[in-house]
């Protein structure tokens, strides 16, 4: 009995990867062996079988046709245009324009308001929670007199 071809190698030969001296070898012995060939020829079958479940087979190349070139040159080649920047400069105009009014109506319903500002004393302590902390209060009334409260 000869020494048959183990199927790691035989797996190898039908991928393609072995080296010509293992080719040969696998194709000398599957002459004289029958029991090999048949091995050789099932594996080759189930690898067939998984190629085309899993659709790995080569099929022919899909050829994506060039886009065709046209001569007209573009309309807006460039980004920043006369009339881009005009239209840009008259937007941004108009814009702080709205701002400013907008912001002369509203000044005399801030100088009415009281702000409260709260956070947390300087110093945290990462060890008690956060409801636990020493709380700062800042009330800052409409002429700008700042008040405040802590927890003691």
């Amino acid at each position: 009995m000869m020494n048959c071809i183990k199927k790691d190698l035989i797996q190898k030969y039908i991928d393609g990867e072995t080296s010509p001296r293992e080719t040969a070898r696998v194709n000398e012995h599957a002459k004289a062996c029958e029991q090999c060939a048949r091995q050789i020829n099932h594996q080759r079958k189930l690898a067939m079988d998984i190629k085309r479940a899993v659709n790995l087979l080569a099929e022919d190349p899909i050829s994506i046709p060039a886009l065709p070139k046209t001569d007209t040159p573009a309309v807006n080649a460039h980004f920043l245009t006369r009339r881009r920047i005009i239209y840009s400069i008259s937007a941004a105009s108009l814009l702080l324009f709205c701002i400013i009014i907008c912001h002369k109506e509203n000044g005399p319903e801030i100088r009415n308001q009281i702000t409260v500002v709260h956070c947390l004393s300087s110093e945290i302590d990462a060890n008690r929670p956060i409801t636990e902390q020493p709380i700062v209060i800042n009330v800052i009334d409409a002429s700008g007199k700042v008040t405040e409260y802590s927890e003691k």
